[in-house]
């Protein structure tokens, strides 16, 4: 099985300098809208993009910040993979 039926819901969270370096963000944002993920970029040097963030990824997971952007609670069963 792949990744998305591996786990009962996926996050892609991505952290960059500027928007323009998030790859793939289209293909994300649309896998996003049909429910088959929930994608948060972050961004450091400009102002948060669309269903994003401004900021650094360890920020957002230290204020809660990225929890509530992601509609879901991160303990000590779940299972991150951040790139950034």
């Amino acid at each position: 099985p792949g990744a998305l039926d591996r786990f009962e819901r996926t996050f892609i969270v991505h952290g960059v300098r500027t928007a323009d370096h998030l790859a793939y963000a289209d293909e994300l944002l649309e896998a996003n809208e049909h429910g088959k993920i929930t994608y948060v970029p972050l961004v450091t040097r400009e102002d948060a993009p669309k269903h994003g963030l401004r900021g650094r990824i360890t920020t957002a997971l230290e204020s809660g910040a990225l929890e509530e952007t992601a509609g879901a609670r991160i303990d000590a069963d779940s299972h991150l993979l951040l790139c950034g």
